[in-house]
């Protein structure tokens, strides 16, 4: 549209895109006012066959509100005589032009400014759809009936144009000015369009009203000879000021009028007791008339009781109310005339009960007697048509009421200026709310609704409340229709109603561009006239320049449309809707307390049929209680779910079976509790387009069970299924979840993605045990290690028959001061478990996944680090401690953390290292302890045994020991354990204390000369049961006394040539003996006797020492031998 500077709206870039009004004259505005008289040239971009070029135009100011802005409407009207209309095809035609092939011919053109709460869509949108709307319900006026207008119009016909000054300039060039943005078709007044032929319907009136403030405009003053025609202003006027402009007709058709109008005044609804006289109502009239009523005498015995009186503004008085046929008295106006009240109703009452009565008297003879005058059914269509699209300024101005006249005719609505609605208020401010209903006041306390105190509006409210909602239902279904979509819900059918009429014919048709300029155009030069004072409109016309306003206005009427939906539950607030939380309840009464999202009329069906809530404000609750009846249980569907934020709880509720929620807009569930009394009994919940939902309580409801599926629930943060039946729930796949507290008898657990949830947020203490399945992904808050090993934990007891199956830790990071996590997890690799694929499939790993880091800042055990890097190769181990020891034998390992580690846990190399001695008794008396064939490897400087350290540990049977010598000088060390030969190496002990061997498991001993053998040290092998040969090395000269008493089973004993003592006892008790092998040449000395052996033994000495040995010996001289006798196998 721009011209290549791209700073003004260009003709020639325009004229073939959009629809274009070219006028060769000077277009009147608040600058210039004068009525001009040019061609018009009409340029369609979508049809130019329809394209016209008009002369003999007259342009003038239009509409008395628009010219009081800057920039006006302009009126064009073609003179029957003069102007002549070129068409495209180059025919010609006069008097009456067919602006598009639809609507009539005319002759009165106006392009609407649209300036500020008129926008453009408003304009077009409400005129183009009121007309088809009104076909569509079914309406029809007489006009429409005939041949002859049978595409007559309810309301004048806008399209979009972009407006032009057409000129010359000093140098001959043609040159064309950029003039806004308009709608234009038929004028309010052009008669063609509506089908006014005073031929056809002589009789015909149709008039418009003035303005907001008169009071014969809002009809709440009697039409008498009060109200006189001004010629001059073409204008009924009440004291003065204008009240009904005249529009079609005769002056004189006003008769037919004035009985529909007093109808309504003689029935209005504002009607107050005065408790006094006459002539005290005018004595406080100064503040009665304040008071937007009309007043009774209702003081008892008064002449005047029951009179009627309002504040005639021309005398500054009240004044008993005449429509010309007498004044009005309550009692003979309504008592027994059919209007629901009789003279015995009267007795006994207050004035102010007395007031209700009349009120409704009132009432119910306006229902009666206003189809007599008015079209019932046009004027409800008229004003909820208004309601809807809040046309807060169609109230008593810019009202429309015409009659054709004949015999049938009743008063009908047309209309015109429908272009302040929606959001806008009059003064072009985005101020009204979308649920502006007609009696709301602002914060002033003022009306919203221009004209609130209208009584005909009021009283058809009053007297047709079921009629309006029906009504309202058609109209709704007819915007479905014209809109035109085929599937959908109701309200995206409706808005589809207004994409088409009022959105795609405005919004999407002017660029961007093109409203940037028409602001500069209207509101920046309004705004440098408005600062050098020579235009105001009490308001800065700057605030009133909305540009398209295209986003606002979209979200504004789409919650308008849920908020009328609700209002009269129609659609998704219907007993039929869909969008709804069903339930089923028992009792004889059920309270919900709902809090809409927006402001709203909550809805309940119960059964067939719909209960409608109080008017709620977003974020208010609503109360509502349903009669059951008490038999058996009944379905309620909670209507219009998708835009209440909160249900209130419901864990006191008598409701059971099945539960569906929906509600794009719940932010919060609370359906159990963990603290109160349950009563609620569902058994399963479906939960569908909860998007929104923050927290699901479901504490305690023992009855729900099952798989509860969560996935669309993406903004879910907490859940509380503790206490259910619940075998599963299936959770969104990421969000900010932060709290999860798992039923007992849950037995899946699947997380991922959640970057908010932390450990302590994961509740599964009810479930561990249970668990089966357990997958975790990129929780980068949680230690799924952590909670893995508190189920194994949970699960020990089961064996390798526990619940855990499968695995899968993907994304974690997390850090220990202590490495028992890693023993732990160490039995993962058992074989027991298997893992899960990234879509929670198992089969496709045969080990655990653990893909992630774990930090130990502490001392671990080695080869736990080793098994868990071969068997978990994605899991990274970042270790900053010492490697423990694990010594074989679990309870020597279980006793040495106990004594030397710092931790608790385990005992490292180097706190081994510093062991030197080991404690006198510590491991005596255990039974557990049997293999310490690690014990050299890792006690490298262990020099010291302590008196019976592990005495009595009759399990141990194998025991490793440093190379270094250790003294084990100390008393039975080693006595009654299951060691043997095999399981010591005798070759790394020194001194063998008292006792050391005693009562062991050995079979042949070999005793090596690196042991101190001390006579201070005896029963070194004394009743080792088992013990068949014992040998001493060469090098040995002692043999300590009982060195092996009590060995019954011994057989054969030899002692080197080196030894030169035996002591006492040595043998005693060997009752298996059979070869005592001596071999020194010169008889050792023996301490004592052998001691008492009940066998027949040889002593194989050698054979020069045999005489020798006899005499040394002598106790045993028959015994002894030469050792050539000695049998080879000994």
């Amino acid at each position: 549209m721009l011209d290549g500077n791209g700073s003004e709206v260009d003709f020639d870039n325009t004229r073939y895109q959009f629809n274009c009004l070219v006028f060769d004259n000077t277009i009147p505005s608040m600058a210039d006012q004068t009525a001009r008289v040019g061609n018009l040239d009409v340029l369609f971009t979508d049809h130019p066959e329809w394209n016209v070029s008009i002369s003999g135009v007259t342009a003038k100011g239009q509409g008395t509100s628009s010219m009081k802005y800057w920039i006006w409407n302009t009126r064009y009207q073609l003179d029957k005589a003069k102007s002549v209309i070129t068409h495209a095809d180059g025919t010609t035609s006069t008097k009456k032009w067919q602006m598009v092939p639809w609507i009539p011919a005319g002759q009165k053109f106006t392009a609407k400014k649209n300036f500020a709460s008129s926008m453009q869509s408003h304009k077009i949108g409400s005129v183009n759809a009121y007309n088809d709307l009104y076909r569509e319900v079914g309406l029809r006026n007489e006009a429409m009936e005939t041949e002859q207008y049978a595409d007559a119009r309810v309301a004048v016909y806008q399209m979009p144009f972009v407006c032009f000054e057409k000129s010359v300039n000093e140098e001959g060039r043609t040159v064309y000015t950029f003039r806004g943005l308009y709608t234009f078709g038929p004028d309010k007044g052009d008669k063609y369009t509506f089908g006014f032929d005073t031929d056809l319907f002589p009789n015909l009136i149709s008039i418009e009203g003035s303005d907001n403030s008169p009071l014969c405009t809002l009809f709440r003053v009697p039409w008498n000879k009060n109200v006189l025609y001004n010629s001059d202003e073409e204008a009924f006027q009440y004291n003065g000021a204008n009240s009904w402009d005249a529009g079609e007709g005769k002056v004189e058709s006003i008769s037919k009028f004035i009985p529909a109008y007093n109808i309504v005044y003689e029935c209005s609804p504002r009607l107050l007791p005065f408790d006094g006289t006459p002539e005290e109502l005018n004595e406080q009239a100064a503040a009665m008339r304040t008071r937007p009523c009309e007043f009774w005498i209702a003081k008892a015995g008064d002449g005047s009781r029951f009179d009627v009186y309002y504040f005639e503004a021309s005398l500054n008085r009240f004044i008993p109310s005449d429509m010309g046929k007498g004044e009005i008295n309550l009692v003979t106006q309504l008592v027994d005339k059919g209007y629901g009240l009789s003279a015995a109703d009267l007795s006994g009452k207050t004035n102010d009960e007395l007031n209700t009565l009349f009120v409704n008297a009132r009432i119910a003879k306006f229902r009666a007697e206003a189809p007599l005058y008015w079209d019932v059914d046009d004027t409800l269509f008229f004003m909820n048509n208004v309601e809807f699209n809040a046309g807060t300024d169609e109230r008593a101005k810019n009202t429309y009421p015409y009659s054709f006249g004949t015999g049938t005719s009743r008063f009908r609505w047309r209309v015109d200026d429908a272009d302040t609605r929606f959001d806008t208020t009059n003064r072009g401010l985005p101020d009204k709310e979308y649920s502006v209903e007609t009696h709301d006041t602002d914060e002033t306390g003022a009306s919203i609704w221009n004209g609130e105190t209208n009584n005909f509006f009021n009283l058809m409210e009053l007297a047709f409340p079921e009629e309006k909602v029906a009504s309202m239902r058609r109209m709704m279904t007819a915007m479905q229709a014209l809109g035109g979509l085929k599937s959908g819900n109701d309200l995206e059918k409706i808005y589809a109603f207004y994409q088409k009429y009022f959105f795609d014919e405005a919004q999407e048709y002017f660029p961007a561009n093109s409203y940037n300029a028409d602001a500069r155009y209207c509101y920046e030069n309004g705004k440098l006239a408005y600062s050098a004072g020579i235009y105001s409109n009490d308001t800065d016309p700057i605030t009133q320049s909305l540009g398209d306003h295209y986003q606002a206005e979209q979200r504004w009427i789409t919650k308008r449309i849920l908020y009328m939906m609700s209002k009269y539950s129609f659609g998704l607030f219907s007993a039929a809707g869909t969008d709804t939380i069903t339930v089923r309840a028992a009792g004889n009464t059920i309270t919900y307390d709902l809090t809409p999202a927006m402001d709203m009329y909550p809805a309940i069906a119960n059964g067939t049929s719909i209960i409608r809530g109080e008017r709620t404000r977003a974020g208010e609750t609503c109360s509502m209680e349903i009669e059951l009846s008490g038999t058996g249980d009944q379905q309620n569907a909670i209507q219009g779910a998708s835009y209440l934020q909160n249900i209130g709880d419901w864990y006191d509720k008598n409701v059971q079976g099945s539960m569906v929620i929906q509600g794009r807009m719940l932010r919060e569930i609370r359906l159990g509790s963990k603290t109160g009394h349950i009563v609620i009994s569902i058994t399963s919940l479906t939960s569908s387009n909860c998007t929104s939902l923050q927290k699901l309580v479901l504490s305690n409801i023992a009855t729900l069970s099952g798989t509860l599926n969560l996935t669309s629930c993406t903004h879910l943060q907490e859940v509380y299924a503790d206490g259910t039946s619940l075998s599963q729930m299936k959770l969104p796949t990421g969000g900010s979840m932060r709290v999860i507290e798992f039923s007992p008898r849950n037995q899946y657990l699947s997380l991922s993605n959640y970057p908010l949830l932390p450990t302590e947020g994961v509740r599964m203490d009810q479930c561990k045990h249970i668990i089966t399945d357990f997958f975790v992904e990129d929780c980068p808050l949680l230690h799924p290690v952590k909670l893995l090993v508190e189920m194994m934990e949970a699960q020990k007891e089961q064996g390798t028959e526990h619940a855990l199956k499968r695995v899968r830790l993907v994304g974690f990071n997390e850090t220990y001061d202590s490495s028992d996590i890693l023993d732990k997890l160490a039995s993962l690799a058992d074989g027991s478990d298997e893992g899960l694929s990234r879509e929670g499939i198992a089969g496709e790993d045969p080990v655990p996944v653990l893909d992630g880091t774990l930090n130990i800042h502490a001392d671990v055990y080695e080869e736990s680090i080793n098994a868990l890097r071969s068997k978990f190769n994605r899991l990274v181990l970042n270790i900053t401690g010492n490697y423990y020891v694990r010594f074989k034998d679990p309870e020597f390992h279980r006793l040495v953390v106990k004594r030397w580690s710092t931790d608790g846990v385990g005992v490292t190399r180097k706190q081994l290292a510093a062991v030197t001695d080991f404690p006198n008794d510590y491991f005596k008396d255990n039974k557990e302890i049997t293999d310490l064939s690690d014990f050299a490897e890792n006690f490298v400087n262990v020099n010291l045994f302590k008196q019976r350290t592990f005495e009595n540990c009759t399990g141990l049977k194998t025991i490793s020991l440093p190379n270094e010598k250790i003294d084990t000088s100390a008393i039975a060390i080693f006595g009654h354990t299951s060691l043997d030969e095999n399981g010591i190496d005798l070759s790394c002990l020194t001194t063998l204390g008292f006792g050391i061997f005693k009562n062991c498991k050995f079979v042949h001993i070999f005793i090596p000369n690196t042991l101190l053998l001390d006579m201070d040290y005896s029963q070194q092998w004394q009743d080792n049961l088992r013990l068949l040969t014992m040998e001493l090395e060469e090098g040995l000269s002692v043999v300590p006394n009982s060195l092996c008493s009590g060995c019954s089973s011994l057989m054969t004993i030899t002692f080197p040539s080196t030894i030169t003592t035996i002591g006492s006892s040595v043998v005693h008790g060997c009752n298996n003996l059979k070869s005592f092998i001596c071999k020194p040449i010169t008889p050792p000395a023996l301490v004592s006797d052998l001691g008492y052996i009940y066998a027949d033994f040889n002593i194989y000495v050698p054979d020069e020492s045999v005489e020798t040995y006899k005499i040394a010996w002598t106790k045993y001289e028959s015994k002894i031998k030469p050792m050539s006798q000695k049998p080879e196998n000994v």
